[in-house]
């Protein structure tokens, strides 16, 4: 079993997934990087012009990711307008 010879030709020509191993291989190496860039715009729902009531949920979740620097510029302008809305009232 030749593994090193697999793994350039796994990188290279992705489309060629008939083999257990090229299907294997991609799986982990995609689901770390997939994860922390899809899992900010979900988990952060709070709409300022929609919603009227904040919950202790959605703060935690905007200080979570404001401390894990994942808050991309338009998340961080919702977030302004939120604190001035909660400051407001």
């Amino acid at each position: 079993f030749v593994y090193g010879e697999l793994t350039p030709t796994e990188t290279q020509t992705p489309t060629p997934s008939n083999t257990p191993t090229a299907t294997s291989t991609p799986t982990p190496t995609l689901s770390p990087t997939a994860t922390p860039s899809m899992e900010p715009p979900p988990t952060f729902n709070v709409d300022p012009v929609d919603d009227d009531v904040v919950n202790e949920e959605d703060l935690l979740v905007i200080i979570i990711l404001i401390r894990r620097n994942d808050v991309d510029p338009e998340i961080l302008f919702q977030l302004s307008n939120l604190w001035k809305d909660l400051i407001g009232s």
